[in-house]
C-alpha cells in the first residue's frame, strides 16, 4: 500500500505545487503522468530481468534503494525537470516490486490463504493511492 501513496499525494496538493513551481496545467499533467510512463517502461524491463532467477534479490534491493532516493529528491527539489525525472524513475523502480510480490505470493503462499493474500495485495494499490490523496488534501 505504501508503494502507491505517492501516486495520490501529487493530485492532493495540485494547486500548491503549481503555485510553488509556477507551472501551468499542461506541465502539471506531464509531471503527474511521468510516473505511469516509468511504470510502463519498467514493466517491459522487469520481464526480461526477472527471467534470470538469480538476479531477483539484487534487482529488488536496487529498485527499493533507488525508489527511496528518487522520492527523497522529489520532495526536496524545486526544478521541474528534476521533479519529472524523479517521477519517471519512481514509477520505473516501483514496477519491480508491484510485479514481483503477487508472483511470489502465488508461488510460495500457503494454499489455504493464497486467495486472501492476493486479494489484499491487489486491494493495497488503490487504497494506497486514496490514502496519499487523503493525507495530502
Amino acid at each position: 500500500m505504501l508503494i502507491q501513496v505517492d501516486h495520490g499525494t501529487l493530485p492532493g496538493c495540485a494547486d500548491k505545487v503549481q503555485l510553488k513551481l509556477n507551472i501551468n496545467d499542461f506541465e502539471y499533467g506531464i509531471l503527474g503522468s511521468l510516473v505511469y510512463l516509468g511504470l510502463l517502461l519498467g514493466s517491459a524491463t522487469a520481464t526480461g530481468l526477472y527471467s534470470k532467477g538469480h538476479l531477483i534479490k539484487p534487482i529488488l534491493g536496487f529498485s527499493l534503494m533507488l525508489n527511496s532516493i528518487c522520492l527523497l529528491l522529489f520532495t526536496t527539489s524545486t526544478s521541474f525537470y528534476v521533479l519529472g525525472a524523479m517521477r519517471f524513475l519512481t514509477g520505473f523502480c516501483q514496477i519491480f516490486i508491484v510485479i514481483y510480490y503477487p508472483v511470489w505470493t502465488d508461488t510460495f503462499g500457503p494454499e489455504k490463504y493464497k486467495s486472501i493474500w492476493l486479494t489484499f495485495m491487489l486491494l493495497a494499490s488503490p487504497l494506497g493511492l486514496v490514502l496519499g490523496y487523503a493525507v495530502t488534501y
